[in-house]
């Protein structure tokens, strides 16, 4: 039978996979990602293992050189499984400060089909790339600037397993977009945005359902999803779909460099 733990350590591989750094520096069994500052998980530590004699502090000390040199704070994401355990004390201890809690949850795709239905799901197309009606949706909410955009293309590009990306049309707009990411028989749900003319009208429930159907027939059992503890409106949704919470993740941060 697999244990919480292991199951964790699965979905953070996956998870991993499913939103990839342009740079990964693997220091015995933690991996220093760098993708120009832009999104916390591809610019911070992900300690998912540890091996060799190397001393802690050692190693502190050899994370925030690299980070020095890429002019950017040095970052950790730190979930219960990460290596060592006591690493979040420490890192609390050195003065990092905590932010972007987040939490993993997880759902049956069985359960998730039952209760996620939507006669709008005709509408929802389905491509191997993202296109510019994607990309424009994903961006929109955020307002993101024209690199950060450019810079988070590059990292939906880079994402090796199977993949979907979902654009949902009303109206004929495009109204609504996500990302269907399949490993291991489990259905990754991210990049999930509706645009705000669009909000309330169950754009985003087509989208879910959409990558749901898609999900199975790739073979997937099990769907998981990260929420910001702070999104009630997407919690909602995911809550309603049958997504209960497995573990949360925050990230500690360091003081600011400047080049």
């Amino acid at each position: 039978m697999t244990t919480t733990t292991e199951r964790i350590r699965l979905l953070e591989e996956c998870s991993a996979n499913a939103w990839p750094a342009e740079v990964s520096r693997c220091l015995g069994g933690w991996w220093l990602r760098f993708t120009h500052g832009y999104s916390r998980r591809v610019n911070s530590v992900w300690p998912h293992a540890w091996w060799g004699s190397e001393k802690l502090e050692e190693r502190l000390d050899t994370v925030e050189a690299f980070y020095r040199r890429m002019c950017l704070p040095p970052r950790y994401q730190i979930c219960e499984a990460c290596r060592p355990g006591e690493l979040d004390q420490i890192l609390e201890q050195r003065g990092y400060s905590k932010e972007g809690l987040s939490c993993v949850q997880i759902a049956p795709l069985a359960l998730v089909r039952r209760r996620v239905t939507s006669p709008q799901t005709d509408g929802v197309e389905l491509a191997a790339s993202p296109g510019p009606d994607w990309l424009a949706i994903y961006a929109s909410p955020e307002k993101m600037p024209v690199e950060e955009a450019r810079v988070r293309e590059g990292i939906l590009r880079r994402i090796a397993p199977v993949k979907t990306f979902a654009t949902l049309r009303l109206e004929g707009e495009p109204a609504a977009v996500g990302l269907g990411v399949y490993e291991r028989g489990w259905l990754g749900i991210y990049c999930m945005a509706t645009r705000p003319e669009f909000r309330r009208r169950g754009a985003a429930s087509a989208i879910l359902a959409s990558l749901a159907r898609w999900g199975a027939a790739q073979g997937a059992e099990d769907s998981y999803l990260h929420v910001l503890e702070s999104n009630t409106a997407a919690s909602s949704l995911y809550t309603r779909a049958g997504f209960e919470t497995l573990y949360c993740y925050h990230y500690r941060q360091g003081p600011e460099r400047i080049c």
